[in-house]
């Protein structure tokens, strides 16, 4: 009974969080940026706001396309679940601008290992 209501905790407060919305490209800067300004546009279109803007933690070498990058932003469900674009989003953008393939991968890793 405890696994049913964690699970029942865990599908309704992700039904409430909002839409991934995702973008790809060889270059690991690019994706990231495409994919903030499409979580943006998103939301405009869909009259809410962005619920979690993508980071380098929502960023993954893509399975279908090798060679790849895919970032995820999410977009809310309603107004009352928005996010605030952070602060080092763009330098991180910009640290990882022209980066593909295995430095791309490398500069992913290490970026993970020092937020842990």
């Amino acid at each position: 009974m405890k696994y049913l209501l964690v699970l029942l905790v865990f599908i309704s407060s992700n039904s409430f969080a909002g839409k991934p919305v995702y973008a790809i490209d060889t270059d690991l800067g690019q994706a990231l940026d495409k994919a903030v300004i499409s979580v943006e546009k998103a939301a405009v279109v869909h009259g809410t706001c962005v619920s979690e803007y993508p980071s380098l933690e929502s960023c993954e070498e893509s399975i279908k396309f090798k060679g790849y990058f895919q970032c995820r932003g999410i977009r809310a469900n309603h107004k009352g679940s928005c996010a605030n674009k952070p602060t080092e989003l763009d330098n991180l953008i910009k640290a990882a601008n022209g980066l593909k393939g295995s430095a791309a991968t490398d500069f992913l890793n290490n970026y993970m290992k020092e937020k842990k």
